[in-house]
């Protein structure tokens, strides 16, 4: 599993989550259907597909970051800054 940002000599992986296609447990129910693309499928199974995505990373060595859409976007670059370090310190961890 190759996520949106890897490190493979030090297997880490950051997973930057967009509120919609990953369903955002802060914002959509378990029974909603988010996912601008696929109206078909509810946010309970959107949740099972990234959690079996996470396993297989952890099953291989791979630690996860995840960084939601919404966390990353709040406004200011105060707050953009802080999300980039915290992604600096889980790389450097």
């Amino acid at each position: 599993m190759i996520g949106d940002f890897a490190d493979v000599d030090n297997k880490k992986i950051i997973e930057y989550q967009g509120d919609f296609y990953h369903a955002n447990p802060e914002k959509f129910g378990a029974d909603d259907t988010p996912h601008p693309f696929r109206r078909n499928i509810k946010s309970s199974e959107i949740w099972l597909n990234d959690e079996k995505k996470k396993n297989v990373a952890n099953e291989n060595g791979y630690e996860v970051l995840y960084i939601w859409d919404s966390e990353f976007s709040r406004v200011g670059k105060e707050n953009k800054n802080k999300i980039i370090d915290k992604c600096i310190k889980f790389l450097r961890s």
